[in-house]
């Protein structure tokens, strides 16, 4: 979708807002390639570059609370070659926002740190980077090879989004212990989720209790100010069932909690309410925060103070061929073409891979 996008609107860059690919109220974080797509269209909405940008996400995604746009906004890093650069700064950046001290850089996600040179293999990027230093200097950004690190090419600039959500530095640090204990009580003895908060590590799954970490949190809507959100059909269908599935996880912690036998074995595993990570009450439309809404439809509306026939017409499936014993399929899809071609229409075959398109 992102790539027909870009098609049809040169000029207007596309910005993708992933959902996490994980359960609610899960024990795992999101993929690192995830966070990075998503960090790096907040880190974008927030610049002044993004006039005319197309948000493309999901409501899985819209339905979820995010970072503040203040803080996000500051959680960015950019970086110039030849210009003063102190390395301690990008090393403490890394190490806060999300990505890996390992000795030598091998996957996306991780930093290493050597005299002068500093690694670093952001998610959204093919290659890592290698910043290389000469006192308060940043002398060259370049690009190398993982498996050899031999270097590949150089750049002149890199704007660096985060790796996580998660910004971990001494007040978020203390912001959580306090929402923690308030939440759940002062008995945080053999609560590893607590324990690597408090020592400044990361925990699998610590974005669960992404809230407890900042001041507040706000809405994609935030984000994007007056700009209008379009719906797809079914979009509000799919935002009930998801506010159902988020409920039914928090049922089953909370339930899981409540049991104390033999099975519940493994570490403790206390949920947020679901309104402190998700939007639970608010309906679809709301979640534009004023903004101008409009929803797609496969039908003619009869209202037509209130709805715009666009034009567009669902594409043929050719489904009564394809169960007719007697028609050949491939040339009812050709006949077809040949008869829209005699038209003068213009038309545009989607094939469901690569491997069907040839």
């Amino acid at each position: 979708m992102a790539d027909v996008l870009a098609q049809l609107l040169p000029g207007h860059p596309v910005l993708t807002l992933p959902a996490w690919d994980c359960l609610p109220y899960d024990r795992v974080s999101p993929n690192g390639v995830t966070i990075a797509a998503r960090m790096t269209a907040l880190s974008t909405l927030t610049s002044e570059s993004t006039r005319g940008a197309v948000v493309l996400t999901a409501v899985n995604a819209l339905i979820q609370k995010l970072p503040p746009v203040d803080v996000v906004a500051g959680m960015s890093l950019a970086a110039a070659a030849g210009n003063v650069v102190d390395s301690n700064k990008l090393i403490d950046w890394a190490a806060n926002n999300g990505y890996l001290r390992v000795p030598t850089v091998r996957e996306a996600g991780e930093f290493a740190v050597r005299g002068g040179l500093v690694d670093l293999f952001p998610a959204s990027m093919e290659t890592p980077l290698r910043f290389d230093f000469f006192g308060k200097q940043l002398e060259t950004i370049r690009t190398f090879d993982p498996d050899t690190q031999r270097t590949t090419g150089n750049l002149k600039r890199i704007a660096l989004a985060p790796m996580s959500e998660v910004l971990l530095n001494e007040e978020s640090i203390k912001r959580f212990r306090q929402r923690y204990t308030a939440a759940f009580g002062g008995n945080t003895v053999d609560d590893p989720l607590y324990a690597a908060v408090s020592a400044g590590q990361r925990f699998p799954g610590i974005e669960h209790w992404l809230p407890f970490f900042y001041e507040h949190m706000e809405d994609l809507a935030d984000y994007t100010g007056t700009a209008p959100f379009i719906f797809d059909d079914q979009a509000r269908e799919a935002l009930v069932e998801r506010r159902d599935q988020v409920k039914d996880y928090f049922d089953a912690r909370e339930q899981a909690q409540t049991v104390k036998n033999a099975a519940t074995s493994g570490a403790p595993y206390k949920p947020i309410e679901p309104h402190l990570l998700y939007e639970v009450e608010a309906d679809a439309y709301s979640l534009a925060k004023g903004a101008h809404v409009a929803q797609l439809s496969p039908f003619v509306s009869p209202d037509e103070t209130r709805s715009e026939d666009a034009g567009g017409q669902v594409a043929r499936t050719f489904a009564a061929e394809r169960q007719a014993q007697d028609i050949n399929l491939f040339e009812a899809v050709v006949t077809y073409l040949q008869q829209q071609s005699r038209a003068g229409r213009k038309t545009i075959i989607a094939c469901w891979s690569e491997g069907s398109r040839d």
